[in-house]
């Protein structure tokens, strides 16, 4: 009987871990997936990964909420809206005549459109800001004590980011 060399064992131990990795890429990559974000939430096609401090609540099919659960009270509204005309600044200044706000600085329209709003609870500052990222048909909206603002900055970018690629030509 032939024996094999310590090499042709290797490379058919190489071979079949090859072939089985094949074979099941799908749910390797799907466990790889939930190992490295275990908190993440999927939704419109894209992943969302919240902090520690955060915490994802569905609020429909059309809508998702984040809340910190440690912190301020602020939440990210993250929601769906057909492109029927309605800009953020026609819909801050709708908020600003309902709840009687100040009207914020207008802010940079990097990546789509964005209008702000500072109002006062209970003697305590607050703002609202809303975003539409070009192109897109999700909504993100934050309510909260402006310095709060920055607590979901990590999100607000991968979400705007996710959109741009989704909506790139190509």
């Amino acid at each position: 009987m032939r024996r094999f060399s310590a090499l042709q064992l290797f490379l058919l131990a190489f071979g079949f871990g090859l072939i089985f990795a094949g074979l099941f890429f799908n749910q390797i990559a799907r466990g790889w997936e939930n190992y490295r974000y275990p908190n993440a939430v999927y939704w419109q096609g894209m992943r969302l990964v919240p902090d520690r401090n955060q915490k994802i609540t569905p609020a429909g099919a059309d809508m998702l909420v984040v809340k910190i659960v440690r912190g301020p009270m602020a939440r990210l509204t993250l929601f769906l809206r057909p492109d029927d005309g309605l800009t953020p600044q026609k819909m801050v200044m709708a908020i600003c005549a309902r709840d009687a706000c100040s009207k914020g600085a207008p802010l940079p329209a990097d990546n789509g459109d964005r209008a702000a709003a500072n109002y006062r609870i209970g003697g305590e500052s607050m703002q609202i800001l809303v975003i539409r990222p070009a192109g897109a048909n999700v909504w993100i909206e934050f309510n909260g004590p402006p310095d709060a603002l920055h607590h979901f900055g990590d999100l607000i970018d991968s979400v705007t980011a996710q959109l741009s690629r989704r909506n790139a030509p190509g």
